[in-house]
């Protein structure tokens, strides 16, 4: 799946920031205050998002693909206005696992 960028120039700037994040926080970021245990459940959720997610993505390439004779590998890019909303589910996916963990430790 690629998440498309308005520019390469935003693309490197995100990258940064996580390459930052991480290095800070050793790990994932928002887990600062997460126990082994709910850690691994942050990754185990945030990896069912992502196999999820993804075969949403693949869907919406197999039907462009349809529509227009085009690509339709399962990691095609997509026009802005199909990958926008898939791009936006999949945040709010993967912000409710690190909520979830959050809600257990407290």
């Amino acid at each position: 799946m690629q998440i498309r960028a308005p520019s390469g120039a935003a693309a490197v700037l995100l990258l940064l920031a996580v390459a930052v994040l991480l290095a800070v926080s050793g790990s994932l970021p928002h887990s600062a205050s997460l126990s082994g245990t709910e850690r691994a459940k942050v990754e185990w959720c945030l990896d069912n998002v992502s196999m999820i997610q993804d075969v949403h993505w693949a869907v919406a390439c197999a039907k462009l693909a349809e529509e227009t004779q085009g690509d339709d590998s399962p990691d095609c890019t997509l026009p802005d206005e199909t990958a926008r909303p898939l791009n936006a589910a999949r945040g709010k996916e993967e912000q409710q696992c690190f909520d979830e963990a959050s809600a257990a430790v407290r």
